[in-house]
């Protein structure tokens, strides 16, 4: 063995034990992991249908990838609600305060706002609360209108009301006018009017209340006389008397002493509701008897415009309120006064005398009652007209 080769054999053999016995290296200290102080949240699975893979884009053919054109998104564009229609009306024909013939037909009239499912009523309603007569108002290009037949069965003081209603019958508006049903006697065979009270005449609470007025063919020629109170809503006294037949007809009401305010005195024969049934409604206003203004005087008979015959007796009565006594006169249409009496009224203001008219009178004729208080003055008067025709000449005694 050379030495060349001695050398290269040593090396070899050194290297040898190099990389079959290495020198351990020291260790590096890692540093301490922190625990978490929550555990770390659970992966969310995805959706079932929700599709993972990696769709492979299109090729153009020569290895370069086309993007796929994506559709944009639709607007969607929101459904436009019809806008709420505030419910409005009025009634602009006829007009407050008219008067309206019983039978006749009439037209109604006025401006409104309508929703899709509103409907408008017309209804006739009487002074103490009855539905007289209706009908459906019809919407047009201009407003509303409804035909309406006024009912032959009640005069007096009545309402006109148009309503708009909901598809439940729910009142959502309403107007009104207030009218008055007259009687036309000449276009019916049977009626009732009523000529005292008329509408805002007195009443005093613990005094009578004078009604007059004419009857045809009254039904078991028989009336009835009413006060109601509380918007004519609730009756607080009645009165019923026969006649004799048909013809003018007169009655006096006691008005309870615990009663005031506005009402209604109502005349009335037959069953309400009923094709023979008549009544008329007029409002007025009932005062305590201690109230100031409850001062009055009304004549009951004789009755306007009746005749009489001269060298009779003339029967004259009437009502007072919170009078010392009632001075009554007739004077004849030339001057001449034919007699000035007084009576005294008593606890419910009913007083009453007798006349007797001279042969020599003839002619118009006018009643005056005034009422006076203790010292004479005058608190009210009343005055009616009748005639005086010529009586039979007296036969001379021998």
């Amino acid at each position: 063995m050379t030495l060349k080769t001695f050398v290269l054999t040593l090396v070899l053999l050194v290297v040898l034990a190099a990389c079959a016995d290495p020198s351990p290296a020291l260790p590096t200290q890692l540093p301490v992991a922190e625990l978490p102080t929550e555990p770390p949240p659970s992966p969310t699975s995805l959706p079932p249908t929700r599709d993972l893979s990696v769709p492979t884009p299109p090729s153009s053919g020569n290895g370069t990838a086309v993007a796929s054109a994506v559709p944009p998104t639709p607007t969607r564009i929101p459904t436009a609600l019809p806008t709420p229609v505030e419910p409005l009306i009025n009634l602009s024909a006829p007009d407050n305060g008219a008067q309206l013939v019983l039978g006749s037909d009439i037209v109604v009239r006025g401006l409104a706002q309508v929703g899709a499912s509103q409907t408008i009523s017309v209804t006739l309603i009487s002074a103490n609360g009855r539905a007289l007569s209706g009908a459906p108002g019809i919407v047009n290009s201009v407003g509303w209108e409804a035909g309406l037949t006024v009912p032959i069965s009640s005069s007096g003081a009545a309402t006109l009301r148009a309503t708009i209603l909901d598809d439940i019958g729910t009142v959502l508006a309403q107007d009104s006018a207030n009218v008055t049903l007259v009687l036309d006697a000449s276009d019916n065979d049977r009626y009732l009017a009523l000529y005292n009270p008329v509408e805002g005449d007195t009443a005093v609470s613990g005094y009578f209340l004078f009604f007059d007025g004419r009857a045809q063919q009254p039904v078991n020629n028989s009336i009835t006389i009413s006060l109601w109170m509380d918007a004519c809503q609730t009756q607080v006294a009645a009165f019923t008397f026969t006649m004799s037949s048909s013809g003018y007809w007169q009655g006096q009401l006691g008005v309870p002493g615990d009663v005031s305010g506005p009402g209604c005195a109502i005349a009335s024969f037959g069953t309400p509701g009923t094709e023979t049934w008549r009544e008329v409604q007029i409002p007025v206003n009932v005062l305590a008897a201690d109230s100031d203004e409850a001062t009055g005087v009304t004549i009951i008979s004789p009755a306007e415009g009746s005749v009489t015959l001269s060298g009779q007796e003339l029967a004259l009565t009437g009502t007072a309120f919170n009078a010392a006594t009632v001075l009554v006169s007739v004077l004849m249409e030339n001057g001449r006064i034919v007699s000035e009496l007084s009576a005294t009224p008593d606890n419910f203001g009913y007083w009453e005398m007798q006349v007797l008219l001279p042969f020599d009178v003839s002619g118009a004729a006018e009643i005056t009652a005034t009422a006076q208080d203790a010292d004479g003055s005058t608190l009210a008067e009343a005055r009616r007209l009748i005639t005086i025709n010529p009586g039979p000449t007296p036969t001379p005694q021998p």
